[in-house]
């Protein structure tokens, strides 16, 4: 109910404006905080009103509110910035109350909730762009508070004027050791954080200031679909706004946020075209350190609301440590990109040391690893320069590159082998049979293996069959195969240069018929049509955890890959060809932007998925069994191990080490354990090893919830519930004998290896390994997936996704699903052209796809 004061104004402000009467109109409370707005409905259009109340400031700036509102709108749509138009205003001694316009468009909160992901860069592109115009409005030459339409400046007139950087910072130390008691991070050498605050605050003074809106949430934010893409349609809530440093609105918007809104994208910075990171870093210690002190401090603060800026706050000392850097290069526009390692020498004792631990850790595996790497890096060459070559590379890293990447590293005394993503509770461990659960004699349709794929299909089949059973079964727990040991990234698939110039070879191989112009014209179809698939895989996999609520730490904001200059070429070529495809995800990211957006330090331009996520993969598996299970037709039956399959007239009989089971249809999820379970599709699916680590610490600068990697492997964080956050590296394809699949079995040297190839693109901070494995993954000859019928009668498989296991088997699941249970689909993601076996099993009767034209 609308209290009678505001209902009498806003009758005053209709009747102004010539709009039908009060009487006429629904009113609804928007929000409440230090003012009230309703939205008025009046026949099709709907206005805003928005009543004034208690700010919190002192009452000479609560009384100019009003006009200091009427003056910013007036100015900024004078500027080309859009604002709601002011339809009338009344000013009381007892209240205080304007009449507006409704933005068009929605908040970009809904906006960024609801639009497909390659679509929220359009978003955070127009926001950046309108940002930068509102940044280039200059109210006086002093920073201050801004009262009616003058600039007051910080200190309200007793004493000197005060600067942006005198204001903002003036009680920073107090705060931080106040804070530091619920902020353990926050307590660092105070002599040494007074010394840098003192020169961040001198640089700030002496920096341009701007008009600031002072409260750039994505709900203050409107954007609205346009013939030419999103754009801007306005900014709301001026009230607030002061006179300082544009860098604090973009640390408020990055880092006074919601757990679940995104990041501003690469798109958002490019767009915005700044701010210098010397200002930015400053201002987002001052931010953090603003949200910290809500959260801790304030009874009525939301929980969660600022988790972003207390997650930034947990590498305090290391933020401050960079703002020291930038404050010795004094740079004045984004900080040089120059590759950087570690500063520390270990000395030639340990050079020495580190190269004998790892000679003498050195084993099999690492000399197929060194083969794989020389046919990588060195293929072009003889075989006798590609040794010299290796020689040199790995004298190189045993006594220099590692032996300093280790500087900073330290290893727990009991580094397990389990994956940091399995040291926690499985849910499904031991199911049925720690409940007394008895595997069944018959079922309609069996999965063999319980990971992404298996689970995946469990999931499908829950939704779509009412009648039919399915059991899925693994030789272990649920995710302790291939997909609970990998990076925990979502990828939108190998970009398409990528798998058109993998599966190129194999066609030169089995279709001579055609010419080498039509090869290279199948192997675009190839390429079209497995990104056209993978895509639309990513995008089922975020509505699934968003419809389902799936507690998997779910982040979509891409994965920068780093390239180096000679990689360039290449580079460009392939975002190019994906254009051209229709894949356009795969772009080029500039170095600013690298840095801006993962916090790495490159020379070169990276690759850039735009639309990848992170997650957490066992739980993400976890979290699909969980929901199939509720479905009675659908069963888990794990540590049973499959022996065999006999077909016969009546579908197949599986043969286990706790008993037989016979189905009428048969999945495989086996992905490299498939040519140990059929010898004789030994072509099939084979596997490669890959490994990673975790440790705890790491470079502060590198952002959660991004994937990143380098030319040679993979790093990154994840905002771990259960434990500090770390960083997580990773490396190694090396194919290894079928009977060798799913073994954990890591290398020290590639471990080290990984470890210090982040110090190229980071600055080396202490890490303590605590978790090292390995895994593989199934890989194909073409590097291309199957899924399709595998017998040609009702045994399916679902594999050979070459470490791209998320970019297939949700939406690969989907596929097999349907068809086993014959029903109607809506497209055909893996045509049989395209995905089936028989493609690699008997490639002179496959039914190859015809050659489009071009």
């Amino acid at each position: 109910m609308i209290p009678e004061t505001h209902q009498a104004a806003l009758d005053e402000l209709l009747r102004s404006a010539g709009l039908p009467a009060a009487a006429g109109n629904t009113v609804d409370l928007l929000a409440e905080s230090t003012n009230t707005v309703y939205v008025v409905q009046t026949g099709e259009t709907d206005f805003i009103l928005r009543v004034y109340g208690d700010s919190g400031w002192p009452e000479i700036y609560d009384r100019a509110r009003l006009a200091k509102v009427i003056h910013l709108h007036e100015v900024l749509a004078a500027k080309g910035v859009s604002v709601p138009r002011i339809l009338g205003h009344v000013d009381h001694p007892d209240l205080q109350a304007v009449l507006m316009e409704h933005l068009p468009g929605q908040p970009l909160a809904e906006a960024l909730d609801q639009v497909p992901l390659p679509e929220r860069d359009d978003l955070w592109r127009a926001v950046g762009t309108s940002l930068q115009s509102v940044h280039e409005i200059s109210l006086a030459d002093i920073a201050g508070e801004i009262r009616g339409d003058q600039v007051v400046p910080f200190g309200d007139g007793e004493g000197p004027a005060r600067g942006w950087g005198t204001f903002a910072t003036g009680d920073f130390l107090d705060d931080t050791d106040r804070l530091s008691r619920h902020l353990p991070s926050l307590k660092v050498d105070g002599d040494w954080l007074a010394e840098v605050m003192s020169r961040a605050r001198e640089h700030l003074d002496e920096s341009p200031v701007r008009l600031l809106h002072n409260d750039p949430t994505v709900d203050n934010i409107f954007v609205e679909r346009s013939e030419d893409g999103w754009r801007c349609s306005g900014w709301i809530d001026w009230e607030f706004a002061r006179h300082g440093d544009p860098a604090w609105d973009c640390a408020r918007l990055e880092l006074f946020r919601e757990h679940h809104v995104p990041a501003p994208s690469a798109a958002f910075w490019k767009a915005y075209d700044g701010p210098n990171q010397l200002n930015l870093v400053a201002n987002q210690l001052l931010v953090g350190l603003f949200c910290a002190g809500i959260q801790f401090e304030n009874a009525n603060a939301e929980p969660g609301r600022h988790a972003h800026a207390i997650d930034w706050l947990s590498h305090f000392q290391q933020h401050v440590q960079r703002l020291e850097r930038l404050l010795d290069a004094k740079t004045s526009a984004v900080i040089p990109s120059t590759v950087q390692g570690p500063d520390s020498n270990p000395g030639v004792l340990g050079r020495l040391r580190v190269a004998l631990r790892l000679l003498m850790g050195l084993r099999a595996h690492d000399l197929r690893a060194a083969r794989s790497y020389t046919q990588l890096m060195w293929s072009e060459h003889s075989i006798l320069r590609r040794l010299l070559l290796l020689a040199g590379w790995s004298l190189r890293q045993m006594f220099d590159v590692i032996p300093r990447g280790l500087m900073s590293v330290s290893f727990a005394d009991q580094v397990k082998s389990t994956p940091i993503w399995l040291d926690e509770q499985n849910p499904h461990a031991d199911v049925p049979w720690r409940d007394g659960g008895k595997l069944p004699e018959r079922v309609d349709t069996l999965v063999i293996g319980a990971g992404f794929t298996g689970a995946s299909c469990a999931y499908h089949w829950s939704k779509l069959s009412k009648v039919d059973s399915l059991a899925v079964l693994d030789m272990g727990d649920p995710a302790t195969g291939a997909s609970g040991r990998n990076e925990g990234v979502v990828v939108m698939g190998r970009y398409a240069a990528m798998v058109r110039d993998t599966v190129r070879p194999y066609l030169d191989s089995v279709r001579k018929d055609l010419s080498a112009d039509d090869r290279s014209q199948l192997a675009t179809q190839f390429a079209t049509v497995y990104a056209r698939a993978a895509y639309r895989n990513a995008d089922l996999v975020e509505a699934t955890v968003k419809k389902e609520a799936f507690d998997c730490d779910y982040a979509r904001n891409g994965w920068i890959q780093a390239r180096e200059a000679e990689d360039q070429e290449a580079l460009a070529a392939s975002v190019e060809f994906g254009q051209r495809v229709g894949a356009a995800d795969w772009t080029a990211l500039p170095p600013d932007q690298v840095l801006k957006l993962g916090g790495m330090s490159v020379d070169d331009p990276a690759g850039f998925s735009q639309a990848s996520a992170t997650f957490h993969p066992a739980r993400w598996v976890w979290c699909q069994l969980q929901q199939a299970l509720r479905c009675e037709q659908v069963g888990l039956y794990t540590r049973t191990k499959v022996t065999r399959v006999e077909s016969d007239d009546e579908g197949y009989l599986v043969i286990t080490d706790r008993g037989d089971i016979r189905c009428g249809n048969l999945i495989n999820a086996t992905e490299s354990y498939t040519a140990a379970l059929y010898p004789h599709y030994r072509d099939l699916i084979h596997p490669v090893q890959t490994q990673a680590a975790f440790g705890e610490g790491g470079p502060a600068d590198m952002p959660a919830e991004i994937a990143l990697s380098g030319k040679r492997s993979f790093f990154g964080r994840h905002p771990f519930d259960n434990r500090a956050q770390g960083l997580l590296v990773g490396s190694d394809a090396t194919r290894v004998a079928n009977h060798h699949a799913g073994r954990n079995a890591p290398s020290r040297f590639i471990t080290c290896f990984s470890l210090a190839e982040v110090w190229r693109y980071y600055d080396s901070a202490p890490v303590t390994l605590t978790h090292e494995w390995s895994g593989t993954p199934g890989f194909t000859t073409d590097e291309y997936p199957v899924v399709g019928r595998l017998d040609g009668r009702n045994m399916w498989i679902i594999g050979g996704m070459c470490g791209s296991g998320t970019a297939v088997s949700f939406n690969g699941a989907r596929h097999v699903v349907t068809r086993v249970l014959g029903m109607d689909d809506d497209c055909d993601d893996y045509p049989e052209a395209y995905f089936a076996p028989t493609r690699l099993l008997d490639p002179e009767n496959h039914p190859w796809p015809e050659l489009e034209m071009v």
